[in-house]
């Protein structure tokens, strides 16, 4: 259980503020209340050093910088909409494969997108593929979905 609780908290934490994240297996799939926040973390894949080479080719990026392997994580938490009422939000989490205890953490944010589910903690793409690029190079990468687009409801209040 105290595992699961400071998984769900590096989590939440390389989601709340940007930072420093703390690196830990993970079980494949975590659903744990932290602080009313975070609402599940779900393994989307787990990729070796090698299946992240061959994932980056595929998109053509550079692959020279990649480490090890990742772990990708399906994040859904609440959070504040703007008109001030509460909402669910979800995000990609990608974490490197690494015995450190501390991590630098990027923050991926993609482009437009018109549609919900075009983004890369649900579509293969990418801004999928950035996270991992980063992700491989030793980073716990957060890319999150704006509001309305991922699993959260409504739409896009552009």
């Amino acid at each position: 259980m105290r595992r699961t609780k400071v998984i769900a908290a590096v989590l939440c934490a390389g989601m709340l503020v940007p930072g420093v994240a703390v690196a830990t297996p993970a079980p494949d799939t975590t659903t744990q209340h932290v602080q009313d926040h975070l609402l599940s973390a779900t393994v989307i894949a787990r990729l070796s050093r090698q299946d992240v080479v061959d994932y980056l080719a595929d998109y053509e990026l550079d692959t020279s910088a990649v480490r090890g392997g990742v772990d990708l994580y399906l994040l859904k938490y609440r959070t504040t909409g703007v008109n001030g009422r509460p909402t669910t939000a979800s995000a990609l989490v990608v974490l490197p494969h690494t015995r450190e205890h501390t991590l630098r953490t990027v923050t991926w944010l993609h482009g437009t997108r018109v549609f919900r589910g075009d983004t890369g903690s649900l579509s293969d793409n990418l801004d999928r593929a950035a996270a991992v690029l980063f992700a491989g190079a030793g980073y716990a990468t957060v890319a999150p979905d704006y509001l309305g687009l991922g699993t959260g409801p409504g739409h896009h209040p552009y």
